[in-house]
């Protein structure tokens, strides 16, 4: 079985995308942007309640 730059293994020709990696790499870089998104207007929920208050 072929692995990706990750180490992910990669069961078929539909899991390998560009750059040598997978699928389960998209996913994972998805997650990642997804919590930092969600962290980032955590943040700017906080300043604007500390701005008007």
């Amino acid at each position: 079985m072929t692995h990706c730059k990750r180490n992910h293994p990669i069961r078929s020709s539909l899991d390998r995308l560009p750059n040598r990696t997978c699928r389960e790499c998209n996913r994972m870089a998805a997650r990642e942007y997804q919590r930092r998104t969600r962290a980032d207007a955590a943040k700017y929920r906080q300043l604007q309640e500390l701005l008007t208050s």
